[in-house]
């Protein structure tokens, strides 16, 4: 329920005259993975993407001081698992840096909350194993308004990820937590 109300709240935030974003966004993951075998931890460490793609549907007006709201689905593969993560965003641009009226730069704060899915497959001594939760984590950036529709994007993000896969089989006990997502990114963006 607070959720719910966390994202009504977000809505109303966006100006009525706002345009359909569509964007995307590439850079580097840094997933925070721990793995167990029967109790044992065998791997505590931070597996880095090569790249990651995000695509971005979002509501806002390009370069404007506010509010902006986007939705985002990334999913990643490590080894015989994978995980999917879909999140809403919300980001505020606060007063532009310059005054050129074509290249404004503008810093900009926010959050994330959404809802994830770890999956790791059956191995020959291990069987199948999910998990599903939600996520958070804050976000912030510069944003680079060039002309009147479009905008560059630098960011960092930090979100919260806390799902653990257990696997149960004639090996034991296998446990793969992936505790956090730390990512940057470079984004382009058109108003529609």
């Amino acid at each position: 329920m607070k959720t719910l109300v966390a994202i009504l709240l977000l809505v109303l935030a966006v100006p009525a005259q706002a345009d359909l974003l569509l964007g995307a966004r590439v850079g580097q993951q840094q997933l925070g993975i721990k793995e167990s075998l029967n109790g044992v931890v065998v791997s505590d460490t931070s597996l880095t993407t090569k790249s990651a793609l995000s695509l971005v549907v979002g509501a806002g007006m390009p370069g404007a001081e506010g509010g902006r709201l986007s939705a985002e689905f990334a999913s990643y593969t490590f080894g015989d698992g994978a995980l999917d993560v879909f999140a809403l965003g919300y980001q505020h641009l606060l007063p532009a840096l310059n005054t050129h009226p074509l290249y404004r730069l503008r810093p900009f704060v926010g959050g994330d909350a959404g809802y994830g899915r770890l999956v790791r497959d059956a191995q020959p001594l291990f069987g199948r194993s999910d998990d599903k939760g939600l996520n958070a984590g804050p976000r912030g950036g510069l944003n680079l308004t060039v002309g009147e529709r479009a905008e560059v994007e630098l960011g960092l993000r930090y979100t919260w990820l806390g799902l653990t896969a257990e696997q149960q089989g004639a090996g034991g006990t296998a446990v793969t937590e992936i505790r956090d997502n730390r990512a940057w990114w470079i984004g382009f963006n058109i108003g529609m």
